[in-house]
């Protein structure tokens, strides 16, 4: 298990105190987070140096390597909560910085385990951006492996369900293949995955890339229920990237009989519609001889 770190310095202190319980790991985040002191090195990186430009600040998050100090990572979770506006860059280019430093974060030789709350925290804040609570969502499926404090394990699992009720925007999809990734982890069972994700692929009033993901989840977990849904869009006129998504499924769950519906997608004037099938043709070719 990953070393908890020793707060070293005020800032940090609060933001602990905000966020951790000590009897058992975990609390809600108060927001907001008060600005913490700004190390030199990671100035330009938060949009506080002279330089404000994208390029610039993203070579140097490339270039943190893994053993930041404490005050570095917390003025670093400090700019992951910034919001639209806040920072001279539109948030087209704030979001991949944001995702390059908690990547960042998540593999420094010793971590920093408050990033539990903070990514909770932002995944919940309707004031972020919905990208960027999408991407929250993402780094809590790598993170849960991380950590052993069982209530911040129940806290992440928490967010991911609440992610999984979102079925009308991509996050139920996102959160899909972030439990999909934990399924062998002992407190994530892969039928209850496989029926989340059912559920979500046949339902037509989730969004399309929540469906696609979906479908996806239910063809790594093999869900066979999923089979009579994934032929019968595949074969639709509806959105291509799903339509692709359930030839994927149909190639890696289905029979010979399939190869008809498959030749017709690989007829398909769409190029990527055209590939998946042929791909999904091989496989079925090469699984039953």
């Amino acid at each position: 298990m990953l070393q908890r770190l020793t707060p070293l310095v005020p800032v940090l202190v609060l933001l602990l105190c905000s966020s951790l319980h000590a009897a058992d790991g975990f609390a809600a985040l108060s927001l907001p987070v008060a600005k913490p002191a700004i190390p030199k090195r990671v100035e330009m990186i938060v949009g506080l140096g002279k330089e404000t430009r994208y390029r610039p600040r993203i070579e140097a998050v490339h270039a943190l390597g893994k053993e930041l100090s404490v005050a570095e990572m917390a003025a670093l979770i400090w700019f992951l909560h910034r919001k639209e506006r806040e920072d001279a860059l539109p948030l087209k280019y704030v979001n991949p910085i944001k995702n390059d430093i908690t990547h960042a974060l998540i593999h420094q030789y010793r971590p920093p385990q408050e990033l539990t709350a903070h990514l909770v925290a932002m995944f919940r804040d309707p004031k972020q951006d919905a990208v960027w609570r999408d991407y929250c969502i993402q780094f809590i499926g790598q993170w849960y492996a991380k950590v052993g404090s069982p209530a911040e394990r129940a806290e992440m699992r928490k967010a991911l369900d609440e992610a999984l009720a979102r079925k009308t925007i991509p996050t139920a999809g996102t959160a899909l293949i972030a439990l999909s990734g934990l399924v062998g982890e002992n407190d994530i069972d892969a039928s209850a995955v496989s029926r989340s994700a059912l559920a979500i692929a046949l339902d037509s009033d989730a969004a399309n890339a929540a469906r696609v993901s979906a479908f996806q989840v239910c063809g790594r977990l093999k869900c066979q229920a999923c089979l009579p849904g994934a032929r019968k869009l595949a074969d639709s006129k509806g959105s291509a990237t799903l339509r692709m998504s359930c030839l994927a499924v149909v190639g890696t769950l289905g029979d010979r009989s399939d190869i008809p519906l498959l030749e017709r997608g690989a007829e398909s004037r769409d190029v990527r519609l055209r590939t998946t099938a042929k791909s999904a043709i091989k496989r079925i070719q090469k699984r039953e001889g």
